[in-house]
């Protein structure tokens, strides 16, 4: 869920983008290749002309290249170029920010190793965006908490758990003065 309307709003209008766009687009930069195609198949059979249309646009707008010519309406026959900025893109990137920075392991006190990361990043992505959204602040926020429970040792958790169980607002509480 968008957790901010107005910001997602504003930021169509200010990109000229419709909500089918937008929504292939954030897909096409999460990797949601089996949604997608759902989603592409119902949008083809119940408005085929506007689908193909809004695609077009965003090949001709350069959002979208081609990357497989002989059927460009596939799901996987695009990709999104550099040329989406903003509140589309931050979204994957904090994700992927946050993902980098979360240790893959840990030790326990008796020297047994835990895989810490037990997700897709894919399937994370979502996870996080879920959570934080395209808010820029809350994201800053999380990675503060993240930076803040690393140096007092106390990534000992997974990835997801982080997250479901919302311990980076424990770890904000402790910042806290």
């Amino acid at each position: 869920m968008i957790k901010d309307l107005k910001s997602f709003v504003n930021y169509l209008t200010a990109q000229e983008l419709t909500a089918n766009q937008y929504v292939l687009l954030q897909m096409l930069l999460t990797d949601s290749f089996h949604e997608l195609s759902g989603y592409s198949k119902l949008l083809s059979s119940r408005f085929l002309k506007s689908w193909k249309d809004e695609v077009d646009d965003l090949i001709e707008r350069g959002f979208l290249e081609v990357t497989d010519p002989t059927d460009p309406y596939a799901s996987t026959s695009f990709k999104v170029t550099d040329k989406l900025s903003g509140f589309n893109r931050c979204g994957y990137e904090q994700a992927h920010e946050f993902w980098e920075a979360y240790p893959t392991f840990c030790y326990t006190d008796s020297g047994k190793q835990l895989f810490l990361k037990n997700v897709s990043q894919s399937e994370f992505f979502h996870q996080y965006l879920a959570e934080v959204g395209h808010d820029l602040n809350a994201h800053h926020r999380m990675m503060e908490a993240l930076e803040h429970a690393r140096y007092y040792g106390c990534l000992n958790m997974k990835i997801t758990t982080w997250l479901s169980a919302r311990v980076y607002k424990d770890m904000q509480k402790e910042m806290t003065p």
